[in-house]
């Protein structure tokens, strides 16, 4: 049993024997379909913004501008991790002098 629909695209008449209406008669339809209704999420953000690292003026999709700044900022990254970790340390070790054991 066959059941005739339209392609949304085009308009052209679709036969079907699937159980699950097609909706457009060929791949080219339904990409041209597409590329005209896109939804708003999807659409790529215009403007501009800055370098995370830098400063240099960049469009909106990418967060850094180049992969030198990227690989910059993972090592400034892991130098703050490693010096903040060195603060906690010496934090500890002072806490730790500063305890007065009472022998009997």
């Amino acid at each position: 049993m066959s059941k005739r629909y339209n392609c949304r695209q085009c308009g052209k008449e679709i036969i079907s024997d699937y159980h699950r209406p097609k909706t457009y008669c060929n791949l080219k339809c339904k990409t041209d379909y597409w590329n005209k209704h896109r939804p708003s999420w999807y659409k790529k953000k215009k403007g501009s913004s800055k370098c995370k690292t830098c400063g240099v003026t960049i469009p909106s999709s990418k967060v850094r501008c180049s992969s030198q700044c990227y690989e910059r900022q993972s090592k400034w990254q892991a130098i703050n991790r490693y010096k903040k970790h060195l603060e906690k340390s010496r934090q500890l070790l002072n806490r730790a002098n500063s305890i007065v054991f009472v022998n009997d």
